[in-house]
């Protein structure tokens, strides 16, 4: 592997760490927030869309999870891909 090559992959590796560290925040913001739209409501399930087959609209709770996600996490700070 030239030297140009180790420079690229690890570029790579570590933008791939941030990506997965930035992920990890969005994801404990949005099961904190489904959790308290869950206990709100008093649901005891709460699915992905593609995991249904019929809901009525009124069960879905997409647009208020995005709205407390905007709210709660309206950025993700990540680290620097050099450190």
């Amino acid at each position: 592997m030239t030297d140009a090559q180790a420079r690229v992959q690890g570029r790579r590796q570590a933008l791939e760490r941030i990506n997965m560290e930035a992920m990890e925040q969005v994801k404990q913001a949005l099961e904190a927030i489904v959790a308290e739209i869950a206990a709100e409501r008093k649901l005891t399930v709460i699915l992905r869309k593609e995991q249904l087959v019929f809901a009525t609209p009124d069960l879905d709770v997409t647009d208020e999870v995005l709205r407390r996600l905007d709210a709660r996490l309206p950025s993700v700070r990540i680290s620097d891909p050099g450190g």
